[in-house]
């Protein structure tokens, strides 16, 4: 299996259908830099972990209980 990059990871993000609104579009300008830049810095990988923690499973889960 492919390791994930940052652009697979913020394309997960994006299609994730329980992301709110602004959060998708934050993802995609994280993506756009990354795709402009071919990098991105600390602070940008930490918001992706952080939308990653935001949005997963367990946290959809718990939130619609």
């Amino acid at each position: 299996m492919a390791r994930p990059t940052y652009r697979t990871r913020l394309e997960d993000l994006i299609k994730n259908s329980d992301i709110s609104a602004s959060d998708k579009d934050f993802a995609q300008s994280l993506l756009t830099y990354y795709e402009r830049k071919g990098r991105l810095s600390a602070g940008r990988v930490k918001w992706i972990s952080t939308l990653e923690d935001r949005y997963s499973p367990e946290n959809i889960a718990a939130a619609t209980q």
